[in-house]
């Protein structure tokens, strides 16, 4: 794509540019069936020694996911 450069930088799910509250929210109200979420742990906590960075990553998460989809589920209320 000619001379565009990009950078990124990993950071902890709702911590970045996407909106996944109303991302879930639209997931919901336009697809029936099962969905998949994968979840990265690719962020890292510089506190934290290397062995316990994964499992960190992981936990913290799962505990943002719970968090965006009660966000998701208290909004969706006032979309339906």
């Amino acid at each position: 794509m000619g001379d565009i450069s990009w950078s990124y930088a990993w950071c902890p799910l709702g911590d970045g540019e996407v909106e996944y509250a109303e991302l879930l929210r639209m997931l919901e109200k336009e697809h029936s069936g099962e969905l998949f979420l994968g979840v990265c742990t690719h962020f890292r906590d510089s506190s934290l020694p290397e062995e316990e960075q994964n499992p960190s990553a992981m936990r913290e998460s799962f505990r943002r996911l719970r968090g965006l989809l009660r966000e998701a589920a208290e909004g969706s209320h006032g979309h339906r």
